[in-house]
């Protein structure tokens, strides 16, 4: 997390993206970055079925849950005061849109560097509900915020969605992607051997080859 690279975190279902976003942005983890001005949200899972201000208001809510670990930091009352900054500052708002711009601003007033990270996001550059002036207002906001997404679907390579080609958003990614593949047949094999290390059953050659070559090495 350095607030300045958005990161993109690829490989099929299954090979273990959520739960390496789980592993690094744990809440020991967010704890120390919020001491250090930087507010990293919990992972959070794209719904499949936002429409219109939907997405919006998904964001929003992600970019506030990240404001909560300050009580975890002895922040209460600094936590208290920006979480009323932002009710009020929404208050003021015509659209969510503008809600969303305020909220960021507002944190960011603070000092604050925000950071979402967001598994399933294909589900957002896929969807047909999801429009360019939903990758542009994110996008305007990326000198105070930073994405870590995980997603099924690589969107370098994968077409979205004929509305939001080229979007500015995503190309924001660009070189800043991790892949992550299966394990090898032999980190598999040596898997399974730890599995069944105390156990009596026990796979023959051809069975663990199997099995290899039916998970593609995908725990």
């Amino acid at each position: 997390v350095d607030g300045k690279v958005q990161t993109a975190i690829f490989g099929v279902e299954g090979v273990g993206k959520t739960s390496l976003l789980n592993s690094v942005f744990n809440q020991e983890y967010r704890i120390t970055k919020a001491k250090e001005n930087v507010l990293i949200s919990s992972v959070t899972e794209y719904p499949s079925d936002l429409k219109n201000d939907e997405i919006y208001k998904h964001f929003i809510e992600t970019i506030i849950s990240s404001v909560r670990i300050l009580s975890l930091c002895g922040k209460e009352e600094k936590e208290k005061e920006i979480l009323e900054k932002c009710k009020n500052y929404r208050l003021g708002q015509t659209s969510i849109e503008g809600e969303f711009e305020v909220v960021v601003n507002a944190i960011h007033d603070y000092g604050y560097h925000i950071v979402l990270v967001i598994d399933n996001f294909e589900r957002f550059t896929s969807s047909k509900d999801v429009i360019m002036k939903h990758h542009e207002t994110l996008r305007r906001m990326l000198k105070k915020t930073q994405y870590i997404v995980a997603s099924n679907h690589d969107f370098n390579e994968d077409s979205p969605p004929s509305g939001v080609s080229g979007s500015l958003l995503l190309m924001n990614f660009a070189g800043h992607e991790i892949r992550i593949g299966g394990w090898t047949k032999e980190q598999t094999l040596a898997y399974l051997n730890r599995c069944l290390a105390n156990k009596t059953i026990k796979f023959s050659e051809t069975l663990s080859d199997i099995i290899f070559n039916v998970s593609g090495g995908i725990p």
